[in-house]
């Protein structure tokens, strides 16, 4: 190429097959990385069971059950949940890598209580159907998402009972 010859660029064509080659690429090692991180979930029983739900009644007397254990969905929608009779109440803990969504509650209140990276959503309600208490709080921690509910909780006891877990959520 002598200085006079001004080079010829690339056809439009073969720079979006290389693009969509690297993006194809990129999307299969995503696809290999993300069962691995489906793995990963933690046990929710282990964690609520360390972080003593029975301090939400204020009193370390309460009787508290053994938790259950169970999986909904697949792939990145897999969501594990314990439930664990404590008294009165049932406590409830999940984890999942994909935020949903709750429908059915009246929100009578929203507060991002302090303590959990600035991800803690405390929602106060009822259920639109029954009227009974929705007590919730979810909050993130890495590429995790938690869900800590106790219907009929005092709202305050729920919050430090969720930082705990938060402590222990890997």
């Amino acid at each position: 190429m002598d200085a006079c010859t001004v080079p010829t660029p690339r056809p439009l064509r073969s720079r979006i097959g290389r693009s969509l080659a690297i993006a194809a690429v990129a999307c299969l090692a995503f696809a290999a990385v993300a069962p691995a991180r489906v793995a990963t979930l933690p046990n929710p029983c282990t964690i609520l069971a360390s972080a003593h739900p029975q301090n939400l009644k204020g009193t370390g007397s309460v009787t508290v059950g053994r938790g259950t254990l169970k999986t909904y969905g697949s792939g990145k929608y897999e969501q594990v949940t314990c439930s664990e009779p404590v008294g009165p109440l049932t406590v409830y803990l999940s984890y999942y890598l994909a935020l949903g969504g709750s429908g059915g509650v009246r929100v009578v209140s929203q507060t991002h209580p302090s303590g959990f990276g600035g991800t803690a959503t405390l929602t106060v309600g009822t259920g639109v159907v029954n009227n009974s208490p929705v007590d919730y709080l979810v909050f993130k921690k890495g590429a995790l998402y938690a869900d800590l509910g106790a219907n009929g909780a005092e709202p305050s006891q729920l919050a430090a009972l969720g930082r705990e877990i938060y402590k222990l959520t890997p």
